[in-house]
């Protein structure tokens, strides 16, 4: 295939149509005709670069160039269907004279790419917040969530021995005055690898935050299980070995 500049395809036309111009050449050659022309988009008229056009009936077919011009040399003459494809484009399909006295212009409609086995999902502002703070989708329990554990479970203990964030598991209690908590699952599971408590957004010392794992479900809002490099930038050392941070419905 080779490249045709926009001046070439006026001067052959011109040398085609125009009688003055064509005197004192040899007549056609019997071997086919050339077939050029131009590929746009029909919304504003910018030339669609490579674009497949094709002569089904002949089995000929060529890409256009940067400029949207596409050229096929020795293509017999007569009325054949001309196809163009494009991905982003519907495909044109139409019968054109092919005489080699002019130079087409072929419009291409932008159409819809139609994508099979691609599922999209839609994350939030507030999910990527969470991302970039360390806390994954997975280490949420949120609203909706909390309400079908209501049906199941009485109290946070109970639901965090049925549940699993990533890379952290409950401890149960070993006996009066221990009531287990929330240990990352890579450190040896003492009371110093306890995870640190959050209720509505206040900090609990060790002491304090026995009483939550046995808070009722009907008192929890949601969720969230925090960390990593985001929990110990957040809360310093007491996040090392994560934060487990609870939502109340009643927010006190």
């Amino acid at each position: 295939m080779r490249l045709i500049h926009p001046a070439l395809a006026v001067i052959t036309a011109c040398a085609a149509l125009c009688p003055g111009a064509a005197a004192g050449q040899d007549p056609p050659d019997t071997a086919g005709v050339t077939v050029e022309g131009e590929v746009l988009d029909v919304s504003n008229n910018v030339p669609v670069a490579v674009a497949i056009v094709a002569i089904p009936a002949l089995n000929r077919s060529t890409i256009t160039d940067e400029l949207g011009y596409f050229r096929l040399e020795g293509v017999p003459a007569g009325f054949y269907p001309i196809q163009v494809h494009r991905l982003g484009y519907e495909t044109l399909a139409a019968e054109v004279p092919l005489n080699g006295q002019e130079v087409l212009g072929l419009y291409l409609t932008p159409g819809p790419v139609s994508l099979e086995g691609i599922e999209v999902t839609v994350t939030s502002e507030a999910d990527m917040e969470r991302r970039s703070m360390g806390i994954s989708t997975r280490s949420i329990i949120g609203p909706l969530e909390m309400e079908e554990l209501r049906e199941r479970y009485f109290s946070l203990d109970q639901v965090f021995l049925g549940r699993y964030f990533p890379r952290a598991r409950f401890r149960p209690g070993r006996g009066l005055g221990d009531p287990g908590c929330l240990t990352v699952s890579t450190l040896t599971f003492s009371g110093r690898s306890c995870a640190a408590v959050v209720v509505d957004g206040v900090l609990l010392g060790p002491e304090a935050s026995e009483w939550v794992y046995r808070l009722s479900t009907h008192e929890v809002f949601s969720v969230r299980f925090l960390q990593g490099p985001g929990a110990a930038l957040r809360y310093g050392h007491r996040g090392s070995n994560g934060v487990l941070m609870i939502e109340t419905r009643t927010g006190r």
